[in-house]
């Protein structure tokens, strides 16, 4: 359904707008850009996933190099040089431009860093209209390691985020840092490797914010976030 409506009105924001008023959804979704492009990751010199589904689903114990969009489907027999010819920013459109620009709070995460967040930093001047943004910005760190983040603990991850969200001129964005302290010792969490956080100049919360199905517990993920707007705008 969500494929024919857009494919109609070739636009993303009017085809989710449809689908909302057929069902009655009264919340609201935009997509940053109405461009269509393929997404494709490059994890070393010789090796690249050519898909979103690879991004997700192969387990990556290195690191993910680089992201990029191309129009076409990546042809791993060109050379590097060709590759980065290919590369290509989708475009910001309005309704996510107005919407950022009039948010009183932006959260960054969780979810799937290489595959989501960092994609949607990537286009066309989002970055220099967030940090216009007056709006109490928030990283959420994951609570569990996903497959392109295997090699990843929680401080690489940060770093990860806020260099692509910071920049020159504004080197600290972000006013909340919030990090999941684990139950317990599964090989699976997402964890602390440096304790040591004051490097970081953002308010920090390290608590437990887990439910019972290891999911961020919502209630008490708003009502923090809530309470740390709350007193950003009493200062």
């Amino acid at each position: 359904m969500y494929v024919s409506a857009f494919l109609k009105f070739k636009s993303y924001n009017i085809a989710i707008r449809y689908i909302a008023d057929i069902f009655s959804i009264k919340n609201n979704v935009l997509s940053v850009s109405d461009d269509n492009y393929y997404i494709s990751a490059k994890i070393n010199k010789n090796k690249y996933y050519l898909s979103e589904s690879e991004i997700v689903n192969r387990k990556t114990y290195g690191e993910i190099k680089q992201i990029f969009f191309n129009k076409k489907p990546l042809n791993v027999k060109k050379n590097n040089d060709k590759i980065r010819k290919l590369i290509i920013k989708p475009k910001l459109n309005i309704d996510a431009k107005l919407a950022i620009i009039d948010s009183d709070i932006i959260i960054f995460g969780s979810g799937t860093l290489n595959s989501s967040l960092l994609p949607t930093l990537m286009t066309k001047n989002i970055n220099g209209i967030i940090n216009k943004s007056n709006a109490f910005k928030v990283i959420v760190t994951n609570i569990l390691k996903d497959n392109d983040i295997l090699s990843y603990d929680t401080n690489k991850l940060i770093d990860k985020i806020k260099a692509t969200i910071d920049n020159k001129n504004n080197k600290n964005c972000i006013d909340l840092i919030i990090i999941n302290k684990p139950k317990n010792k599964l090989n699976n969490y997402l964890c602390l490797k440096n304790k040591d956080l004051i490097k970081y100049k953002e308010v920090l919360i390290y608590d437990n914010f887990e439910d019972a199905k290891m999911n961020h517990n919502g209630n008490k993920l708003f009502n923090k976030i809530i309470q740390e707007y709350n007193n950003k705008k009493k200062q």
